[in-house]
Parts: C-alpha cells; sequence; structure tokens
C-alpha cells in the first residue's frame, strides 16, 4: 500500500512537471504569436503611410497641373482675343469660364484627397482592431 501511495505520489509529480512544462510551452507559442501580429500589423501601417504619402504627391502633382493649364488657357485665351481684337463682355465670360474650370478641378482634387485620408484612417482603425482582437 505505502509503495502504491508513493507510485501515485511519483504520477502525480510528473504529471505536474508535464502540465508546468506544456503551459509554459504554450505561454512562449503565445508571446510568439502575439509578436507576429504586431510585426504584421506595423508593416501594414507603414504601408498605409506609404500610400498616403503617395497620395499626397500625387495630389501636389495634379494641383501644379491644374495651375499650370489654367494659365495655359487664359494664355491663349487673351492671345487669341487680342489677335482677333476682340474685348469686353465676351473675354471676360471666357475668362471666367477658364477660371471656373479651374477652380472646380481643384475642388475636386481636393475632395479627392480627403475621400483617399479617410479610407486610409480607416485601414488603420481596421488594422489596429484585428491585431487588438487576436
Amino acid at each position: 500500500m505505502a509503495a502504491q501511495m508513493g507510485l501515485q505520489a511519483l504520477q502525480g509529480i510528473q504529471e505536474y512537471k508535464a502540465a508546468k512544462v506544456q503551459a509554459k510551452s504554450q505561454r512562449q507559442w503565445q508571446e510568439y504569436r502575439n509578436k507576429m501580429v504586431n510585426l504584421s500589423n506595423a508593416i501594414n501601417q507603414n504601408a498605409i503611410t506609404s500610400n498616403e504619402i503617395m497620395a499626397m504627391q500625387n495630389s501636389t502633382f495634379q494641383a501644379m497641373n491644374i495651375k499650370r493649364v489654367n494659365m495655359m488657357q487664359q494664355a491663349k485665351a487673351e492671345t487669341f482675343a487680342a489677335a482677333a481684337g476682340v474685348k469686353g463682355r465676351s473675354v471676360n465670360q471666357t475668362m471666367f469660364n477658364i477660371q471656373r474650370n479651374a477652380s472646380l478641378a481643384e475642388k475636386n482634387r481636393q475632395i479627392s484627397l480627403q475621400n483617399q485620408f479617410a479610407a486610409f484612417d480607416q485601414q488603420r482603425l481596421q488594422g489596429a482592431m484585428s491585431a487588438a482582437i487576436q
């Protein structure tokens, strides 16, 4: 009977050691998974930042192009009006239309950029939430 109790105690100790090793292994595995999730989220956030920078650069080039086209169209209109000897209301109306078109293009550019940034913010939030849930 004492031998049986000693055997049971030894068996209990071995089960405890096995459970302790398994728990430690599971903690280490979870730590590794957490690090990989955090790394993946950081890479995702960096990609979103890169996309934001590219969107800003693209928008800047669009703004410069809108101004350049506007100046060229105004210069052409003034040149054609002067060459034709035309002045007054019709020239003013043409200049107004050119400026209005440039203003509309600029407004659309700004709205597009704001929409892109809203989408980037949403992507950031989704990535952070996904990382927090895992």
